[in-house]
């Protein structure tokens, strides 16, 4: 599998942990929720493109 791992793309931003997020929101007056496993199918991307695309959030 060494060659197959070597050609994947991988992902330079992992997870934070719960205490992370929960620190960050702390005290905030407004809250936005996201649903990225979903929601991530209904942005339209042509398919010629979407080896090209990524979505990249702080969280």
């Amino acid at each position: 599998y060494m060659e197959l791992n070597a050609a994947c793309v991988t992902d330079p931003f992992l997870m934070p942990f719960t205490e992370e997020i929960l620190e960050g929101v702390a005290g905030r007056e407004i809250y936005s929720f996201t649903d990225g496993f979903s929601g991530y199918h209904q942005v339209r991307i042509a398919q010629e493109d979407q080896e090209k695309t990524t979505f990249t959030t702080e969280w």
